[in-house]
């Protein structure tokens, strides 16, 4: 008998030690992941959403990486939020460029 993972919530616990390329090899791999308040690293946080905007059969298509400190490139996350269906950035210290990019690809969607 196959099991396959589906989702995971992790919410709330330090996934700080993780390596980063497994850690994003893994939440790629799943349809949906709460990792919000996880005190995940700038290099975690990058991994992810490298691993996210390069993958073009990504089955991942909700990602809740709230209460983490999301300091990448905006062009980065705007390239992730494509590839997504959700996506809860909420108290992750966004500045204004960054928050932009998350809101434009979402509009062009909605067009669509």
């Amino acid at each position: 008998m196959k099991i396959v993972l589906s989702s995971v919530d992790v919410e709330g616990n330090i996934l700080t030690d993780l390596d980063p390329q497994i850690l994003a090899k893994a939440v790629c791999k799943l349809e949906a992941a709460n990792l919000n308040d996880t005190e995940l690293t700038a290099l975690q946080i990058k991994a992810i959403f490298t691993a996210i905007s390069s993958d073009e059969n990504i089955p991942l298509n909700d990602l809740n990486i709230g209460e983490n400190e999301v300091q990448v490139k905006p062009e980065l996350l705007a390239a992730a939020v494509t590839k997504l269906e959700r996506l809860n950035l909420n108290s992750s210290g966004l500045n204004s460029s960054q928050t932009k990019a998350t809101s434009l690809p979402s509009r062009r969607r909605a067009r669509d």
